[in-house]
């Protein structure tokens, strides 16, 4: 991998590009942040290109590369919401995703699928015949037990746990710490709070659950935030 697009600013983004320099030390990273005043941004003590307006040829110019550069991404570890507001902005742009990318310190049992845009941290335990969407990220150490099912955009947070035949929607946002019985299945866009422990299916979508058993503790309305909340303001 030559260059790449990392679509967010917040601290999931150096998660990634920690990964990701490990993997490719040569890679150059262009960092896209709407709301950042800065051009550049130092991580892991490399200073990285920021872009707010999507035009990234000042990030080619940076790094001397050619019109070719910058035009594949992958999304931060970040909420599924904000996740999937800036992949379609970035498809609306015509920019593409990037392979899923898969840390070679995952633990990868037997045969999976895992679709594209995401990433797959160091240390994640991945049983066979799991289905991965598109733009899943899961942090580490986190397990994925055999034949689960992650919806595109699901987030799936450090120490957590998703045991067998799991399934969840699109957008589904599980929390450090929690943990998924066998044969759940969570409506899209649930998010599952910190250290939860969902024992029955959740069938009602865009619901906020929590503690032990996991209940609802907080409705909102489902699917992605409105294209103007993530826009800067105007002068």
């Amino acid at each position: 991998m030559r260059d790449l697009i990392i679509l967010g600013g917040a601290g999931g983004m150096v998660v990634l590009y920690q990964d990701l320099r490990e993997v490719y030390p040569d890679i150059k990273v262009a960092i896209l942040d709407e709301r950042s005043e800065a051009e550049t941004a130092v991580v892991c003590r490399d200073t990285l290109p920021v872009i707010r307006d999507w035009d990234f040829t000042p990030a080619r110019r940076f790094y001397g590369l050619d019109d070719n550069a910058f035009r594949s991404f992958l999304p931060t570890f970040t909420y599924p919401r904000v996740k999937k507001l800036l992949v379609e902005k970035a498809l609306a742009r015509g920019l593409a995703p990037a392979p899923t990318f898969v840390h070679p310190g995952a633990k990868i049992y037997g045969e999976i699928s895992c679709g594209a845009g995401g990433f797959i941290t160091m240390g994640t335990w991945i049983a066979s015949d799991a289905r991965i969407g598109n733009y899943v990220c899961a942090g580490s150490p986190s397990v994925i037990g055999h034949d689960v099912d992650i919806g595109d955009y699901c987030t799936i947070g450090t120490n957590s746990a998703l045991l067998g035949f799991v399934t969840l929607g699109e957008g589904v946002q599980v929390s450090p710490g929690a943990i998924i019985r066998t044969g759940i299945k969570v409506a899209p866009w649930v998010i599952i709070g910190i250290q939860a422990a969902v024992v029955s299916d959740i069938v009602k979508e865009g619901i906020t659950v929590g503690g032990v058993p996991a209940k609802e503790i907080k409705s909102r309305k489902s699917g992605p935030v409105p294209m103007d909340r993530f826009r800067p303001p105007e002068p």
